[in-house]
């Protein structure tokens, strides 16, 4: 029988040990929600074959090299519900090269610009119908860029998550390992209501924004790597580079109430851009405006603001 294509699932753990496939716990590792989840791509290095020197117009034969998998998804942006606790949806962030602190009155999560290493396994099950097997794509040592987008007031606030690991190949599965999440947090999805930015010692009227971290993630070879049966010539996906960028779609005011212009043209870095959201904070840090655009949004006046970013700290407030 022919799988569901709305019956997919993502199941992710932290490795243990960077680099060491170890199968997710369908009932305890499934634990948040996941949205948007796509049908993934597969890279296995083929290069097309060099050109024959034999007087026809062909070329060699193509051979598989380093082999990867790649996943785009969303999740709820969900508060833990205890402040200091950190909320399950942060473990995409550790894979993305952020680290977490709940040390604190407020737990935290911090791209600082050196990232942490923290890889994930990935398995994403896909089932027939009730009762029935299924299989599932095996992705592991995986790390991803997070981005954070919202398009207009009273907006729900859900991360972008693409995360890349080295290619497992599929795995049959028994329909006894068919499980629904569990243990995910409660607590409700944050909108986007009553957020500012705070920079140049004012506070700015958001309407729209989004924050991208551009993460730079790449294989790391390892000749003699086997994963799930396939020969991947792949160890882990690392994060290498960053390029941090905010847009900021903020409410029009004359140069006498603040001047956009003025910190282009002068080249001026503030230590922080605060973005303050339902339950969260977000602090943008080394932040310089580097583009300032007239718009419109629904038919008041705006103007587009993108800003270069160095950091990005995430807290529960």
């Amino acid at each position: 029988m022919a799988e569901n294509g709305k019956s997919r699932q993502l199941i992710a753990k932290e490795q243990a040990t960077v680099g060491t496939y170890v199968a997710p716990t369908y009932t305890s590792d499934q634990n948040v929600l996941i949205y948007g989840l796509d049908d993934g791509s597969n890279d296995f290095g083929h290069t097309g074959g060099a050109d024959n020197a034999n007087g026809l117009f062909t070329k060699g034969r193509s051979y598989s090299q380093q082999k990867t998998h790649t996943r785009s998804f969303q999740t709820d942006m969900q508060a833990s519900g205890t402040l200091n606790v950190a909320p399950l949806w942060w473990k995409f962030l550790k894979g993305c090269g952020f680290s977490v602190d709940t040390s604190g009155a407020n737990a935290f999560a911090l791209w600082s610009g050196r990232p942490a290493c923290q890889t994930l396994d990935f398995d994403f099950p896909q089932w027939n119908c009730e009762g029935g097997d299924g299989t599932a794509f095996v992705m592991s040592s995986a790390t991803g860029s997070f981005e954070l987008s919202w398009d207009n007031s009273g907006g729900v606030l859900m991360p972008s998550f693409a995360f890349t690991g080295k290619y497992g190949g599929f795995k049959e599965l028994d329909s006894a390992l068919f499980a629904l999440p569990s243990g995910n947090d409660t607590t409700q999805c944050a909108t986007f209501l009553g957020a500012t930015a705070t920079f140049g010692g004012q506070a700015h009227n958001v309407w729209a924004g989004s924050v991208t971290q551009g993460a730079d993630n790449q294989t790391v070879p390892k000749s003699d790597d086997v994963t799930n049966g396939i020969k991947t010539g792949v160890s882990h996906v690392a994060v290498k580079g960053a390029d941090v960028q905010a847009t900021l779609t903020v409410e029009r005011i004359d140069k006498t109430g603040y001047d956009y212009e003025a910190d282009i043209t002068g080249n001026v870095v503030f230590s922080d851009v605060v973005l303050a959201f339902d339950g969260f904070e977000m602090t943008l840090g080394v932040a310089q405006t580097t583009d300032w655009q007239p718009s419109t949004n629904n038919e008041s006046g705006s103007f587009d603001l993108t800003l270069k970013i160095d950091t990005i700290k995430l807290k529960q407030v």
